[in-house]
């Protein structure tokens, strides 16, 4: 039992990283903190130096209980890196965040200095106390010390030359590249002798290149909305996997910096433009086999459909989640290969970037090793001949045999290569392998149940 499974570990390891250069890889990252708690502090977010997580949020800067809040600075950032985008075809992400915040002077009139939303490059990301909002900058240059991107929500009223014109009398928004000197910017409305609530929505589009934000202030009690944008190209400023989060500082003045809920959510698509040959996976599991012996046994043959299948689908065998008629995934997707709809049962997340045919291979060698009875189920090197091509495909019925009823094989036959595989009674298969050709190669789990043929 113990050589078994690790038999058909090995297997789906090898089948896990053959799509990993066969078909686009989604890299992608999603949370959703509705309310920041200690229970965060240092498992999903790192906190340092100044900065702490209470009951009252993510406090980036110490709270006006402290003796001490001048000249303060702390900085907050996701436990793990953003896969921002791909050197190896320069594919590059989308992201939104949003996040709601206080920056609260406690009714001081004097206050300063704001906070940031950044990425960065997560060597060398030193924050500056009481300078730069807690960004890596040089004081005399003002320009970054490492590579970074932040959106700044600045509550002191800046000069020449980070105000080179010199026409923000108060708070303001701006987007920051490798400098303090903001390449765009807004005023901001923001109430901080209040400490009232306001949110931010942050997206980047990949195609457009378009950094934009929105964010809310308040006029008179009245919430107002703003918002500034940057057609900026992420991939000439930042590195491909980038730190995130945000950071903050206070100088001669203070005020207390509150971040209450974050939500953040990216998805990059990785295209393979030369994609993994089918010889290689052969090697792979070959070489599997060799270590562990040959699977001879009809239930490894069987797993290993079945672990085919599950790549290929992008699921679990059994789903509760979905449609009744979806839940078993081998029952589905034989209803799918009956009327002619078997690319419908690829991995959503793979788009329509993938080969049609050796998806089609894929999935109809995982049905046949899943075969409900095991005398029609192929030998794993039968199986490897069908996946790199040197077989033909096998003809399975159009439904999903039982056992109550389906005949034995009838014949055999032999391939070039010396291969032998069943071949069963069924002459409707002809016509509905047909249409694999013409179906959608749209992927999706389609909310209704494929009608079945009729007995």
């Amino acid at each position: 039992m113990a050589i078994f499974n690790f038999q058909i570990l090995l297997l789906y390891s090898s089948l896990s990283l053959f799509f990993c250069f066969l078909f686009p890889q989604a890299h992608s990252l999603s949370f959703n903190l509705k309310k920041i708690g200690p229970q965060h502090q240092n498992v999903n977010i790192i906190v340092s130096p100044d900065a702490n997580i209470t009951s009252e949020g993510l406090q980036l800067t110490p709270n006006r209980n402290d003796t001490d809040l001048a000249y303060r600075a702390g900085k907050a950032q996701w436990a793990t890196t953003l896969h921002l985008w791909d050197k190896s075809t320069g594919n590059l992400t989308d992201f939104d965040t949003h996040f709601v915040f206080v920056i609260d002077s406690g009714g001081r009139s004097n206050f300063a200095d704001g906070l940031t939303f950044f990425l960065a490059d997560p060597i060398g990301l030193d924050i500056k106390p009481a300078f730069a909002l807690g960004l890596p900058i040089n004081r005399d240059t003002f320009m970054g010390t490492s590579r970074f991107v932040a959106v700044e929500f600045d509550t002191l009223r800046n000069f020449p030359p980070l105000d080179q014109d010199n026409i923000r009398p108060g708070p303001h928004v701006g987007i920051d590249v490798n400098s303090l000197v903001s390449n765009v910017t807004a005023a901001w409305y923001c109430n901080v002798t209040s400490g009232i609530e306001n949110e931010a929505w942050i997206r980047y589009d990949s195609s457009s290149h378009n950094l934009s934000v929105v964010f809310t202030g308040s006029t008179n009690t009245t919430r107002v909305e703003d918002t500034i944008h940057l057609i900026v190209d992420l991939r000439d400023y930042l590195p491909e996997k980038v730190t995130f989060g945000f950071t903050a500082a206070t100088g001669e003045w203070s005020e207390n910096h509150t971040v209450i809920s974050w939500e953040f959510s990216s998805s990059l698509q990785i295209k393979d433009t030369n994609k993994f040959p089918l010889g290689a996976l052969v090697g792979i599991v070959v070489g599997s086999l060799v270590l562990v012996g040959k699977a001879s046994k009809e239930s490894d043959v069987y797993s290993f459909g079945v672990v085919a299948l599950e790549i290929a689908c992008g699921r679990k065998p059994f789903d509760f989640k979905v449609p009744e008629c979806q839940m078993g995934m081998v029952e589905w997707v034989w209803d799918l290969y009956g009327m002619g709809r078997l690319l419908e049962a690829a991995d959503p997340k793979l788009g329509p970037d993938f080969d049609e045919r050796e998806m089609e291979r894929l999935i109809i060698v995982g049905l046949w090793c899943a075969h409900p009875d095991h005398n029609f189920r192929p030998k794993i090197r039968q199986a490897i001949h069908v996946f790199n091509f040197e077989a033909p495909l096998p003809n399975l019925p159009p439904k999903q045999p039982t056992l109550s009823f389906f005949p034995p094989p009838l014949n055999s036959i032999t391939t070039s290569s010396g291969t032998s595989q069943s071949q069963h009674s069924s002459s409707t298969y002809n016509a509905y392998s047909s249409k694999f050709t013409s179906s959608s190669t749209t992927s999706s789990l389609t909310p209704e149940c494929p009608k079945k043929l009729e007995e």
